[in-house]
């Protein structure tokens, strides 16, 4: 099995490539994330979430430009009874899916505990991206967190509409 690394092909023996895989699984179970927020209002009912677990894999990256340190990307999960465990778990998925893809991004995830379903999520839904974006942690306000994007819980294409008002900006939501 052949590794490439810096233009320079390592020859591994199955012995090796196992150790060295057993090694990064080690590296990566060790890691915390670089950034967790909890948003909370209590006179309106929101308790939101915001978790980027690495942004090593953007050196050198698209992302890094003007020296920036790169950023995070995952969706928004929105459902009740939401947790910042949940939330991190997502967060540490996607820094695997997006390292295996090759992207030159972190992984992160964002959710907020509500019902999507109840009339007032929309409400909720603009109050938690509003709180997020005064943190300073978005990536085009110079931190590390890539902004908000479709998942379980969202009503596309409300929810892009609801963080791209609310932010006065479209760099801050992706979709598919």
């Amino acid at each position: 099995m052949t590794i490439a690394r810096k233009k320079e092909k390592l020859s591994l023996s199955q012995d090796e490539f196992l150790k060295l895989v057993s090694e990064l699984k080690g590296k990566f179970a060790a890691m915390q994330p670089e950034l967790e927020v909890t948003v909370r209002n209590p006179e309106e009912g929101i308790e939101g979430f915001v978790v980027v677990w690495n942004t090593g894999i953007c050196r050198g990256g698209p992302f890094t430009a003007k020296g920036q340190r790169g950023m995070g990307k995952g969706g928004t999960r929105v459902m009740p009874g939401l947790t910042l465990e949940q939330v991190k778990r997502l967060a540490r998925a996607m820094a695997e899916k997006n390292a295996a893809a090759g992207l030159p991004m972190g992984g992160s995830k964002s959710g907020l505990n509500a019902d999507p379903s109840l009339p007032d999520y929309e409400k909720k839904f603009r109050s938690f991206v509003r709180k997020v974006g005064e943190s300073n942690i978005l990536f085009e306000k110079g931190g590390i967190f890539g902004g908000f994007g479709y998942d379980v819980g969202c009503r596309p294409p409300h929810n892009a509409i609801w963080a791209c008002d609310e932010l006065g900006t479209t760099g801050s939501f992706t979709g598919k």
